[in-house]
C-alpha cells in the first residue's frame, strides 16, 4: 500500500523533473507520468488482495 504511494510520488517527481529540464516534449512526459500513475494505482489494487488472502490461509 505504501508501496504504491511512493511509487505514486517519485514518478510525479521524475515527471516534474523531466518537464524542467525538457519542456519541449512536456506532453510527451505528463503523459508518461499519468500512465506511471495508473500502474501505481494498478499495482496498488493487485497488492491490496494479498494481506487478506495470507490471513485467509492462517486461519484455515
Amino acid at each position: 500500500m505504501l508501496t504504491a504511494a511512493l511509487i505514486g510520488l517519485v514518478s510525479v517527481f521524475i515527471v516534474t523533473f523531466a518537464l524542467q529540464q525538457f519542456d519541449f516534449v512536456g506532453k510527451s512526459v505528463l503523459s508518461i507520468g499519468v500512465v506511471a500513475l495508473v500502474i501505481a494505482v494498478a499495482m496498488y489494487l493487485i497488492a491490496r488482495p494479498v494481506p487478506y488472502i495470507s490471513k485467509k490461509n492462517s486461519q484455515t
